[in-house]
């Protein structure tokens, strides 16, 4: 009986022993647990704040699409009307040549 209450003794010490390793890992588990949440918590604001630049950027790039498109169109139709200048300058200067030699035939 002695003998059988010491094997059990020995028993119950194994398993106390692996109990408290078990414990120990668990803890350990517990606390990589904790800490990978906290990490995604962190990157997900990150992702987060990534995402609304990137939303900011997308609605930049769109204004000066607009913007240099607006330009574009500026230009053509000040070039347009550098040309109809030109054109009437060209015009009167022409007219006001024919004036001037028509007045000197007289």
């Amino acid at each position: 009986m002695d003998e059988q209450h010491q094997d059990l003794q020995r028993e119950y010490d194994l398993l106390h022993a692996q109990h408290d390793d078990l414990k120990g890992i668990c803890t350990t588990h517990e606390n990589e647990r904790r800490k990978a949440e906290r990490s995604f918590s962190v990157l997900q604001e990150k992702y987060k704040v990534t995402e609304s630049a990137e939303q900011m950027w997308k609605e930049k790039c769109k204004t000066a699409q607009r913007d240099a498109r607006d330009a574009r169109k500026e230009k053509e139709e000040l070039s347009k009307g550098m040309k109809e200048l030109a054109e009437r300058t060209r015009d009167f200067e022409h007219r006001a040549h024919r004036n001037k030699v028509a007045v000197s035939m007289h």
